[in-house]
């Protein structure tokens, strides 16, 4: 419970911080979210185009074992040729972008 009350307070700060930049925050989340929509949809895409073609491509393979995997799991993968495909494809992989500012305990600076 030690660690509820630490966040209740430092949410109590964050507050106070962000006060009055509500709006901008709330501009940078739905940009973002629109942005993570379009590289997701063409991500899509190019795996599908690639679907047929006779040797498996990295992003088909790694569309695939994210499939499998599922978004409940958290998936870390270190392999050069995937990895960037993984994170724009999935927002549950470590060092996503789009969360990376929140595993650092900041947020980022409205415009």
């Amino acid at each position: 419970m030690r660690t509820v009350a630490s966040l209740a307070a430092l949410l109590s700060h964050l507050r106070t911080a962000t006060r009055g930049q509500a709006s901008a925050y709330k501009t940078l989340v739905n940009e973002a979210a629109e942005l993570r929509t379009a590289e997701r949809r063409a991500l899509a895409e190019a795996a599908a185009n690639q679907m047929d073609h006779p040797q498996i491509s990295p992003l088909v393979a790694a569309q695939a074992a994210i499939r499998a995997i599922g978004p409940s799991t958290a998936t870390v993968d270190e392999a050069i040729v995937t990895s960037s495909l993984l994170r724009k494809s999935s927002a549950r992989v470590i060092g996503d972008p789009s969360v990376d500012h929140v595993e650092r305990g900041g947020l980022p600076k409205p415009r």
